[in-house]
């Protein structure tokens, strides 16, 4: 091909690849919503509607950008995991981010109608994106638990606000009042003043939404079931709104964050599957061990019903996964009672 002068603008694009073995999380967040709110008068302090339109725009840019594993949601925002692996536009940010905001934006506005078939559009929704390159397991466990706090004390703030001001004081005393309220002044003013027990609020608007990648059933993998794309692929989306600040959501679905804990996890599937055990609880058979050189024997009594607690656990080791083999690692492992 021939050469010309100007190729030398091509080294002058700054470099933008995060880390290799770093997760990427991208988060989403609305421009203008308080104005798209009022325009389309919202219900306050939350319209479920408005929720349920995010997740769904989340749930395309999941469908269009396939190492996505999970998501979670709030409010305005929303926040996608890759795969610590992945090689999407070869891990540029920047590339990332843009196609993140052209999906959600094009999606909120083209499942608009299905959420309010009343209303009309009346300007374009927009939303900025920045990304996170995160080392560990406990570094993205703590992003999410950091924005499921966030979603609390919004929902929290945003339910005192909107009382208030339908109880008659003014906006201006009710930002005054409300002024660096801490989350147990704010649960005082709904209780005392309204009778209001925060504690009972729907779980949607308190814990946010979760969405997982569909390729799992109950946290295994489905090597038989063929996942299909675009509409029938929504039906098999897993929505939640639960605590992801504790141990049970990342032992229930380790595949989020370790697609090495969830192969292991299928193997204890599928060997408990070749075992012809009439019982499917617990079992206290010894669990055959894999003839690779490298396998390692699991614990005597083992119940398989705790094998996705398991995946928790593999999680923690999985940044030293390969070393796994060595005698060093494998006593480590063993004196955990891991293996």
């Amino acid at each position: 091909m021939e050469k010309f002068g100007w190729e030398y603008i091509k080294s002058l694009q700054p470099e933008d690849t995060y880390l290799p073995e770093c997760w990427s999380v991208a988060r989403i967040h609305g421009i203008g919503f308080h104005k798209l709110a009022s325009l389309h008068k919202w219900k306050r302090p939350t319209d479920e509607r408005a929720l349920k339109l995010m997740t769904r725009a989340a749930k395309s840019v999941m469908l269009d950008l396939k190492d996505i594993t999970m998501a979670y949601g709030h409010n305005d925002e929303y926040s996608f995991v890759f795969k610590r692996e992945t090689q999407i536009f070869e891990r540029r940010a920047v590339k990332i981010v843009a196609a993140i905001v052209s999906q959600f934006s094009a999606a909120f506005a083209v499942f608009w109608n299905e959420f309010f078939p009343d209303t009309e559009l009346q300007f374009p929704p927009s939303f900025d994106c920045c990304i996170w390159a995160l080392q560990t397991h406990q570094n993205v466990r703590d992003y999410f638990s950091w924005r499921q706090a966030e979603c609390h004390f919004e929902n929290l703030y945003n339910t005192a606000y909107s009382n208030l001001l339908q109880d008659g004081v003014s906006k201006t005393d009710v930002e005054k009042e409300l002024s660096g309220a801490s989350v147990r002044v704010l649960n005082e003013i709904l209780l005392s003043r309204f009778n209001m027990e925060y504690k009972n609020k729907p779980e949607l608007y308190k814990q946010g939404t979760v969405i997982i990648l569909p390729a799992t059933t109950n946290g295994f993998l489905s090597p038989k079931e063929k996942i299909p794309r675009r509409d029938s692929l929504l039906d098999k989306f897993i929505e939640l709104n639960c605590c992801v600040e504790d141990d049970t959501f990342w032992g229930n679905y380790p595949h989020v964050l370790n697609s090495k804990a969830l192969k292991m996890l299928a193997d204890l599937d599928k060997e408990k599957k070749r075992m012809d055990v009439a019982d499917l609880g617990p079992f206290q058979g010894k669990i055959p061990q894999r003839s690779r050189s490298n396998s390692v024997n699991l614990p005597v009594k083992f119940s398989y019903d705790d094998a996705r607690n398991v995946g928790l656990q593999l999680g923690k080791i999985a940044d030293d996964y390969k070393q796994t083999t060595s005698p060093e690692r494998r006593t480590s492992l063993q004196s955990n009672g891991l293996f």
